[in-house]
């Protein structure tokens, strides 16, 4: 026997809601999980910057600023400065 026409099509609006309704949940979530992940490889990527300019920092301050205006460098004589 078949279903009426307004049954069918009481169901097909539910169906559609319900997928709306997890399409949106999908983009909320999706935007979220962009969003702090951004930040989280932002924060990491600033640390590693970090990081590389500390050990920098440190390699210069172990050297002696005149051992470095002795190489004959030019790169050494603008940090010498």
């Amino acid at each position: 026997m078949p279903a009426p026409k307004r049954i069918t099509n009481l169901t097909a609006r539910i169906f559609l809601k319900l997928i709306f309704g997890v399409f949106c949940v999908l983009v909320v979530a999706l935007t979220a999980v962009d969003f702090l992940a951004s930040k989280v490889a932002e924060r990491t990527y600033l640390a590693k910057l970090t990081r590389e300019l500390e050990e920098k920092n440190r390699m210069l301050a172990l050297e002696k600023v005149a051992e470095l205006g002795r190489r004959g460098d030019i790169r050494y004589y603008a940090l010498a400065r």
